[in-house]
């Protein structure tokens, strides 16, 4: 699965491609071909399934 974040909402820097899966109680595993940086993990939270997504933008931010 491809995640791309549209440019409307993060208009200051723009975040990278993500290549990965994300799980329904927030286990993840993507890859980001830009930076070249693998993320796993989990958040724990089936009912917030965006909190990954959410997650991976600040801490791609961190590179």
């Amino acid at each position: 699965m491809r995640f791309n974040l549209p440019r409307i909402f993060s208009p200051l820097k723009r975040v990278p491609e993500f290549w990965g899966h994300s799980g329904l109680s927030g286990a993840f595993s993507y890859y980001c071909p830009s930076k070249d940086l693998y993320f796993t993990g989990t958040v724990n939270q089936a009912a917030y399934p965006n909190l990954s997504y959410k997650l991976l933008v600040k801490l791609v931010n961190c590179f």
